[in-house]
């Protein structure tokens, strides 16, 4: 069984109006309300955060700007998980065409955030250094209609659970001026929800 406490969108398509969002860019969540403005506050102004997410909202526009009119905001707003912020960018439109949600799947995935950038070189050393398959982590998991309407979302912050044992998945964009320590930090945070329903099952 694979479970995804994921917080990203890769595409939704209603009559040929579709939904996705760039999701890149994450600091922890504050301890109090004050802290927390602070904190999203300092993720809004941080170059390397910005950096990523901008890599990601760029990559997505690319991709879509033949086959939709895009509609998005000029800076990224911000999202708030439970553990965690992040650099968020809604992004929608009027589709062309015929095209799908397994089109526009097809088309987004994987993001930067997932398959790096540029993609075929971030691929090939994806797949030199990463020790095991991701399998359906980081795919994209929805519901298609048979008029090709549906949704799509990332498979990440995840679980995969095969008899009495539980593999948790989450990862972080990393980029050349990135601090090991807080990404390894950031990962801890964003496997959270997986680590309290394990909890939860264990009383």
């Amino acid at each position: 069984m694979f479970v995804s406490a994921t917080p990203e969108r890769l595409a939704k398509v209603n009559r040929g109006q579709f939904e996705t969002a760039g999701v890149a860019g994450t600091i922890r969540r504050g301890a109090d309300e004050a802290e927390d403005a602070r904190l999203a506050t300092e993720l809004l102004q941080d170059p390397k955060n910005l950096q990523e997410h901008a890599y990601v909202v760029e990559t997505i526009v690319s991709r879509l700007q033949d086959v939709a009119t895009l509609t998005l905001p000029d800076g990224p707003q911000i999202m708030k998980n439970p553990q965690v912020q992040h650099l968020y960018t809604p992004i929608a439109g009027q589709l062309n065409g015929d095209n799908t949600v397994l089109s526009l799947a097809e088309r987004l995935h994987p993001t930067p955030a997932l398959g790096g950038k540029p993609v075929d070189w971030a691929m090939a050393t994806i797949r030199t250094i990463e020790q095991h398959p991701r399998g359906l982590f980081a795919g994209p998991i929805g519901v298609v209609k048979p008029d090709g309407d549906g949704e799509m979302i990332v498979g990440i912050r995840s679980m995969w659970l095969k008899q009495q044992t539980a593999t948790l998945f989450a990862g972080a964009g990393i980029l050349a001026d990135s601090d090991v320590q807080a990404e390894f930090e950031e990962t801890g945070l964003k496997m959270t929800p997986m680590m309290n329903l394990l909890k939860e099952q264990d009383k």
